[in-house]
């Protein structure tokens, strides 16, 4: 009997486990109905996009001005969360090619850093990031957009962007997997 009780919960937690890992992080702002992307086998991707972007409160130059020893280290974990954003999208994506180049391309993804929580110098980093796939034909056409928050688990902001950059990247490729059908 206990064994069966034992099982029992081992099944349980696995199933959480999974639901929680594939629930869907993003919220949908816009999406292009009927659907553009059926059958599409690629997309360009653009760098992530910090302009704009609001770093506890403040805009990035201000937040980084007020940081001048820490200015290098930010860049490069924004670097580094841009790299491992575009290949968490290429590992996770299903039958689509996602590229930089854009010359063949009809469609590109442009991921936009809203809102930067940095848990500096310890502590939580959250962000939210506007998610857009655009037309490269037609100027200023929006087809869809998706807000995604994401967090730290209480880790350094530049020790973490990278991981963020990477679950972004998975979580635009789940998107684009459930559009390109």
């Amino acid at each position: 009997m206990v064994h069966g009780h034992l099982w029992r919960f081992r099944l349980a937690l696995g199933l959480a486990f999974v639901f929680v890992a594939g629930c869907s992080s993003w919220q949908v702002i816009r999406q292009a109905d009927p659907n553009p992307f059926s059958n599409t086998g690629s997309f360009a991707v653009a760098p992530v996009s910090f302009d704009g972007a609001l770093v506890n409160g403040s805009s990035e130059d201000e937040w980084v001005g007020s940081k001048k020893k820490e200015a290098a280290r930010w860049e490069a974990a924004k670097r580094r969360m841009d790299e491992r954003y575009l290949t968490a999208m290429k590992r996770f994506v299903e039958g689509i090619s996602i590229d930089r180049d854009q010359q063949y391309e009809q469609y590109i993804v442009v991921a936009r850093v809203r809102y930067v929580k940095p848990g500096w110098p310890t502590g939580q980093t959250s962000i939210t990031i506007t998610v857009q796939i655009r037309s490269l034909k037609e100027k200023d056409v929006v087809y869809d957009e998706i807000q995604i928050n994401l967090a730290s688990g209480g880790r350094k902001a530049r020790a973490v962007m990278g991981e963020l950059g990477e679950d972004l990247g998975q979580t635009v490729a789940r998107y684009l997997n459930s559009r390109v059908l």
